[in-house]
């Protein structure tokens, strides 16, 4: 039987010792046990926090990415005011702005007089003639060419025509192959500044062989151009008389005319389109300016 009395601490029993010895840890434990619980608690938590705002994430960022696609830019939303006007389309003006009535000016006429052998006039038509034409819209710029240059009209007593060019004959019968061409292509812009630009790209030296096939390859990259057409043409009788009308036309302009190329600006001689044809043409348009000219 165990005494039921412990009259001092020498004479403890062993079961009570056992007790003693482990209340102390059932003390320590009871704390650490009810931490772990608390953190097990508070992440479950969380996961089903996240669990249920995981869809409500995924909803709102779809309709952010719908809007980005679906509504336009400020940026693009002035590219969309810009744009129509260069194509001629009616644009409404946003809520509180004025309606400005939209001018369209007449197209700026560019008449070149040249010769088909004259540097300055080659540099001219490629290096500003045709990048102009190229850059501006189709409405901005017209353009017309005089192939005559400083020569002098003869007239023999049989009531035909002879020339003296300032690059000799040779020049004399490509400005009557340059007139030519100019019949073929008609009043079809594009195609009159890509043959002349063909013809003082793929010009060769006087009686250099293979100049015959670099005027035939540009006349048939015209459609409807025809090279046989165009050398009866320019070694015949209307050769002569296109000739002799664009000779007209040159030895009437006022002042006369002392460098070739000479380059009319709605009908007014002007020294800044040889230097810069984009320039002069932007300026004397009187409609409303379109972007390429720049502000």
């Amino acid at each position: 039987m165990l005494p039921t009395h412990v009259g001092d601490d020498s004479e403890v029993s062993p079961v009570h010792s056992l007790i003693v010895q482990l209340e102390p840890a059932e003390e320590k434990q009871g704390p650490h046990r009810d931490n772990n619980m608390s953190v097990w608690c508070r992440a479950s938590h969380m996961r089903i926090f996240l669990y249920r705002l995981c869809p409500l994430v995924a909803f709102v960022v779809t309709i952010m990415v719908a809007l980005h696609f679906l509504l336009p830019s400020a940026e693009h939303e002035e590219q969309g005011r810009i744009n129509p006007v260069l194509k001629g389309e009616e644009v409404r003006p946003r809520q509180g702005e004025e309606v400005h009535p939209r001018q369209g000016g007449s197209p700026v006429n560019v008449a070149v007089y040249y010769e088909s052998l004259c540097p300055d006039s080659r540099n001219f038509v490629l290096n500003q003639l045709q990048p102009t034409f190229n850059i501006l819209p189709s409405n901005i710029m017209s353009t017309s060419y005089i192939p005559y240059g400083k020569a002098e009209t003869i007239t023999n007593h049989d009531g035909t025509y002879s020339f003296k060019c300032q690059h000799g004959p040779e020049e004399c019968r490509k400005n009557r192959y340059h007139a030519c061409g100019l019949v073929q292509t008609g009043n079809d812009q594009g195609e009159t500044v890509k043959l002349v630009s063909c013809l003082f790209r793929n010009w060769r030296v006087q009686g250099r062989a293979g100049d015959i096939e670099a005027f035939k390859s540009c006349i048939e990259a015209v459609p409807g151009g025809n090279w046989q057409t165009l050398q009866d043409c320019g070694d015949g009788a209307q050769g002569n008389q296109l000739l002799a009308n664009y000779g007209q036309m040159t030895h009437s302009l006022q002042p006369p005319v002392t460098f070739i190329p000479t380059i009319l600006i709605n009908g007014v001689k002007s020294d800044e389109a040889f230097r810069n044809l984009l320039q002069a043409v932007c300026n004397a348009y009187t409609g409303e300016r379109p972007q390429e000219c720049g502000s």
